[in-house]
């Protein structure tokens, strides 16, 4: 009697990989899935030819082939519980707090019994089981069922958001274009992901930024030295600054659980809209970090990296990796992160390319998000490279995997890598801009060394909220500019002076939430 084909393999195979990314959507791109799921499926495949070859049976196999990949996937999850019950019973029962041996220390035990359960299983489908077709058709299934949530949540996501349509790279566009007489001053939105306020890098970093603000004085750029961030997170800021609204006023209350719903609302936000009646190009650029990209723009640009970042990264502490990276580091080898390359490169591609964007012909506004001074930090003070011992994440504040000295010195570093680069940069963006560039220099917020994102107290408030934001404006100074200038009213005011708008400035105010709860909005007086 024929077989069925056992395809519960590859469909466990897969679920793990595509939940993760069900559960991180808005902040993992799509294109990380391909790599990890490949090479599940790959592994799937060779296992039931392993066990096909050793049993003879393609049920059987499919049998053993599942189960290690259940045992592969869950391992990570099954460490993380066992770690939390036995901190818990320690400090209950002797007082004892747990450190970060007793992790290391549940590998070994762990292992040990995650193999014993493959060798009953093993035993189990030797010796038991009689008619494994009824067993292939169950598994296959159950699998199905398992596949159903994380598929339909991922495809609603796309569904929401415009399709991508691959954008010709800045060469072509050179290429292409004829030169045309330029009327309107180009708009570079350059923002520095966690960039803080000179008290703020003094105080908490012992960092003196009197130099770079100097330089950006000279430059013709107004500082905003008492600006604070409207909002504590990337995506809820710049959905703000860029629709130069209030969150409780661009979203209403339907969507308002919802921060993927933000999404739509920073990719076809008002500032794109009205600078693109007035004949401009919208140019963006890629960061990894899904909620603030804008493939739809007229020029998306982006390196040629691999697609490695959160995904990947992710999968190291909920499958067996976790045991793998302890092996690792306890005999001294560099466990090799996926994820932080790329990120560097991204980085260094939007430096490189921020002078050329000027020769491209017209009217244009670029929205520049750099993920740094922001964790994770990748750069030294000079741009070297900084060696990981951890998972690439972008985790901020109390959710930083560091200590706060880790913290402090990686931030300082990057403060002073990238205050270096755009010291060579805004110079070269002004000598090939004709006529003179409007150039907003900004914070999405500050950083999160000393804040814990459950209870914050008044210092890490402080430090989130106080931002750098520096105005850099053609012609006489219009007379809007004022030390504590919020990025809501960044654009408000541009878009009155230079577009013809009559748009009133609305007040500065700032409102906390936690990533947990990100559109729970406490208003704050940082």
């Amino acid at each position: 009697m024929r077989q069925r084909w056992p395809a519960h393999p590859f469909i466990f195979a897969s679920m793990p990989i595509l939940a993760l990314m069900a559960s991180n959507l808005g902040v993992v791109p799509p294109i990380q899935v391909v790599r990890p799921l490949t090479l599940a499926l790959l592994s799937a495949f060779l296992l039931l030819l392993l066990f096909r070859s050793l049993l003879h049976d393609r049920a059987k196999a499919g049998v053993l082939a599942s189960t290690c990949v259940i045992l592969f996937f869950s391992y990570g999850h099954t460490h993380t519980v066992s770690l939390a019950v036995l901190s818990v019973l320690l400090q209950a029962v002797f007082d004892i707090r747990a450190g970060s041996s007793l992790a290391a220390w549940l590998h070994p035990f762990l292992t040990s019994m995650f193999a014993g359960v493959f060798l009953l299983i093993l035993r189990a489908v030797r010796r038991r089981i009689r008619r494994p077709g009824g067993i292939t058709q169950l598994l296959n299934l159950v699998a199905t069922f398992t596949l159903l949530y994380p598929v339909v949540q991922i495809l609603r996501s796309e569904f929401s958001l415009r399709e991508y349509q691959a954008a010709p790279s800045l060469s072509e566009i050179l290429q292409s274009r004829m030169d045309e007489g330029e009327t309107s001053p180009d708009v570079y939105y350059i923002i520095l992901d966690g960039y803080a306020a000179e008290r703020t890098l003094q105080e908490v970093y012992g960092y003196e930024n009197q130099d770079f603000l100097h330089f950006l004085s000279a430059q013709g750029f107004y500082v905003a030295s008492e600006s604070r961030s409207n909002y504590a997170q990337t995506i809820l800021s710049l959905a703000s600054s860029l629709n130069f609204d209030y969150l409780d006023k661009i979203l209403g209350g339907a969507r308002a659980n919802d921060v993927n719903a933000l999404i739509p609302l920073l990719r076809n936000n008002q500032v794109r809209r009205r600078v693109a009646d007035e004949g401009y190009q919208f140019i963006a650029f890629s960061t990894g970090y899904l909620r603030t990209e804008v493939p739809d723009a007229d020029l998306f640009l982006q390196p040629g990296v691999e697609s490695a970042g959160n995904l990947e990264s992710l999968m190291i502490e909920t499958t067996f990796l976790r045991a793998v990276e302890s092996l690792a580091g306890a005999v001294g080898l560099r466990f090799p992160y996926p994820g932080y390359e790329p990120h560097r490169q991204r980085v260094l591609f939007t430096l490189e390319q921020l002078p050329r964007i000027a020769e491209i012909p017209g009217p244009k506004f670029v929205f520049a998000h750099l993920l740094i001074p922001h964790p994770p930090f990748v750069f030294g003070a000079d741009g070297e490279e900084v060696p990981q011992t951890r998972r690439y994440q972008l985790e901020d504040g109390s959710d930083f995997q560091g200590t706060r000295e880790e913290y402090i010195e990686g931030y300082r570093n990057q403060v002073a890598y990238v205050n270096s680069r755009l010291a060579e940069i805004i110079p070269e963006i002004l000598a090939a801009s004709s006529p003179d560039p409007i150039i907003v220099i900004q914070g999405d917020h500050g950083p999160g060394a000393g804040l814990n994102w459950d209870s914050p107290s008044a210092e890490g408030l402080s430090e989130r909220f106080q931002i750098l934001n520096a105005i850099r404006l053609p012609g006489p100074e219009p007379g809007l500019l004022y030390p504590d200038m919020s990025p809501v009213n960044t654009f408000r005011m541009i878009l009155n002076r230079y577009f013809g708008t009559t748009l009133a400035l609305l007040p500065d105010r700032s409102y906390f939430s936690s990533p947990a709860k990100p559109l729970e909005l406490q208003p704050v007086q940082p």
